[in-house]
């Protein structure tokens, strides 16, 4: 597994397109930054990333998705992991781990971008704001994490990363969600309030709790639940389909 790991970043490690990409994305940040923190205090900035820094964590997310896939299921190198006696569960969770590492890096870069346009400014993080962009980007990061397990069970079913790719930015982006909500608020199933019970919607709550003071253990516990329910669907279900070649 630790090899098929190491051979899939250098895989994409390779691949200038996705630097070019990157640095046009990091090279947004920056402008989106130096404009946004004018003028603004800690405060003031950590909530406008509290409503909008998501939607760039999800760019890059999306990028580093299909980095992840894409070139993979091109290539049929998954199949000759498998073949070479990698199990499947290692192949799902080789693919999950690729893309959490390549995010937090991401993520990392883009909370050093936040910091350093924002004391360029004059608004210098530290304590309570700069805690509260960590947890900003954590809860983008367990976004991401669970996305990528809720599309493993299509992109594994299917051996294609189109599909996974379109359930993957849907997931993301929170359309997903919007659109089961709206299934799921239907008649007497409003009085339920399932949609609060939806993975980002338990995310959105820790991260609010989280920000003025509050560790809500049973809404991550609810988020944890959740991928694990979606590893073993995607380990069940990949372990009854025959490789394509």
């Amino acid at each position: 597994m630790i090899h098929y790991l190491i051979a899939d970043f250098y895989r994409i490690f390779k691949r200038i397109p996705r630097y070019i990409v990157l640095l046009i994305l990091f090279a947004g940040s920056v402008a989106i930054m130096m404009a946004t923190a004018d003028g603004r205090t800690p405060y003031q900035i950590v909530d406008l990333l509290t409503k909008y820094a998501f939607v760039i964590c999800a760019v890059f997310a999306i990028v580093e998705y299909i980095y992840v896939y894409n070139d993979d299921f091109k290539a049929k190198s998954m199949q000759i992991a498998i073949g070479r006696g990698i199990s499947r569960s290692g192949v799902i969770l080789t693919k999950w781990l690729e893309v959490t590492i390549l995010c937090v890096i991401d993520y990392l870069i883009l909370v050093a971008i936040i910091i350093i346009c924002s004391k360029i400014k004059g608004a210098s993080f530290s304590g309570e704001p700069a805690s509260d962009v960590i947890i900003v980007m954590l809860t983008a990061l367990m976004k991401v994490i669970t996305a990528v397990g809720f599309t493993m069970i299509f992109t594994f079913f299917s051996q294609n990363s189109t599909l996974g790719m379109l359930l993957f930015i849907l997931s993301i982006t929170g359309i997903g969600e919007m659109i089961i909500s709206a299934l799921i608020s239907v008649g007497f199933l409003d009085s339920l309030h399932l949609s609060s019970y939806l993975p980002n919607a338990l995310i959105d709550t820790f991260k609010t709790r989280a920000i003025i003071g509050t560790f809500s253990i049973p809404f991550f516990l609810g988020v944890i639940a959740y991928n694990v329910a979606f590893f073993f669907a995607a380990k069940l279900i990949f372990k009854k389909r025959e490789l394509d070649f």
